[in-house]
């Protein structure tokens, strides 16, 4: 199980601004959300990309998830089913010619255009994030029987700029 994440709201006018108090507050919600739809008691290895709002959300995430989480740096975030296929074998060890073993538990939170690039990879009908909205996200499953090899388990509506 995969949850992508964009990060919550950054100050403006920075190179590399870090969190508003309610980005600090929209980064504790999504790691709420993130909470009920991850299984308890496994190891959550948080990654998120090398800026100041993804590593401040990422952060917000795993003081959700309390010990069980592992944070990490990751420089690029998958931006193709396919690439989050290359990284969820990566993940769980899987090996050429054996069984695809199903990723662990894994948060991913990184930008505005990592979501709306697998948004647009999903076959129609299918529940999509609202990408302008700061932490929003999707918890996907493994499922080779959708187009896209992934099914979306759950959305994270997020907050919409401004509020």
């Amino acid at each position: 199980m995969l949850v992508v994440l964009r990060h919550a709201e950054p100050r403006r006018g920075e190179a590399d601004p870090e969190l508003t108090s309610a980005g600090h507050r929209m980064a504790l919600e999504a790691g709420a959300w993130t909470v009920e739809h991850l299984p308890e008691g496994v190891t959550v290895r948080v990654f998120h990309t090398p800026t100041e709002r993804t590593r401040q959300t990422a952060e917000g995430v795993a003081l959700s998830l309390g010990k069980r989480a592992s944070l990490q740096t990751i420089d690029v975030l998958p931006e193709t089913f396919y690439d989050l296929d290359i990284l969820a074998d990566r993940l769980s060890g899987a090996r050429p010619g054996w069984p695809v073993p199903a990723p662990p538990p894994t948060v991913l939170v990184g930008h505005h255009t990592t979501l709306v690039a697998l948004a647009r990879e999903l076959p129609a009908g299918e529940k999509q994030p609202k990408p302008g909205n700061y932490t929003a996200g999707m918890c996907l499953v493994r499922d080779r029987s959708c187009a896209c090899g992934w099914r979306v388990a759950a959305v994270c509506s997020g907050r919409p700029p401004g509020l």
